[in-house]
């Protein structure tokens, strides 16, 4: 019985040999299961593969468009600082050396000066003749702010003044250019720039006139910051005759 198995298992291998396994023949291991002979080494797991960051994993939307601080506002619509409720376009731009109105502009909803407009055309404090101490009290705004003060002297030829000039309260942490200019002359003094001068603190101009020639006209202090303006530090401003 034994010798007539083994011929039968003998003729089996021997026919199975030429056989062709193809990709679809099913081969029974040792547990008794099967095993793929598919050698196709298929590592797809069709995960989406997309790396783009540009938008919110949460709602599709570009960063630009999210209103992260909860102003109303998003980058896309002018809020220049999304991270700050109180920046937004339209808030208060008090002075607090902030643009909280993202319109580029520092504090220009601060309390007015008395003396505004006068960045580029001086404010007329009149003539010394008929008052001979003039007192302004007053401040940049900001770094880009610039005071322009215009006053008369009148002279008639041989007579002899003396111009005091004090600038007084500049910030300590800033730095203000003030400028001395003449503006107009009644004689034939030279027109733009007498005197010009840094400061912190204080600030003084002195001119005196000793020649005896005629220098009434109309003259201008300038005051402007180099750094360090803020509207919530005026300065004081004298001048005498």
């Amino acid at each position: 019985m034994r010798s007539a198995f083994l011929f039968f298992a003998t003729t089996v291998l021997s026919l199975g040999g030429g056989c062709d396994f193809s990709a679809a023949t099913t081969i029974l291991d040792d547990s008794g299961g099967s095993a793929d002979a598919d050698a196709d080494a298929d590592t797809d797991t069709d995960a989406d593969t997309d790396t783009d960051t540009d938008t919110d994993t949460d709602s599709g939307a570009l960063p630009a468009d999210i209103d992260d601080d909860g102003d109303g506002y998003t980058e896309n619509e002018g809020d220049c600082l999304d991270s700050d409720r109180a920046v937004h376009p339209g808030a208060d731009d008090g002075c607090d050396g902030v643009d909280s109105d993202c319109d580029g502009v520092i504090d220009d909803d601060a309390p007015p000066d008395a003396y505004e407009p006068n960045d580029d055309a001086p404010y007329n404090l009149g003539s010394l003749e008929t008052d001979p101490e003039v007192a302004v009290a007053a401040w940049l705004t900001n770094d880009d702010d610039v005071d322009r003060y215009q006053f008369t002297i009148v002279d008639d030829t041989f007579d002899f003044f003396a111009l005091t000039i004090h600038v007084s309260d500049i910030p300590a942490d800033a730095t203000y250019l003030l400028t001395f200019n003449r503006l107009r002359s009644d004689g034939d003094a030279p027109i733009g720039p007498i005197d010009q001068l840094w400061a912190s603190g204080t600030a003084d101009f002195t001119y005196n006139d000793t020649s005896g020639y005629e220098d009434g006209g109309d003259y201008e202090i300038v005051v402007e910051s180099i750094a360090g303006a803020s509207c919530a530090h005026g300065y004081l401003l004298a001048i005498a005759q």
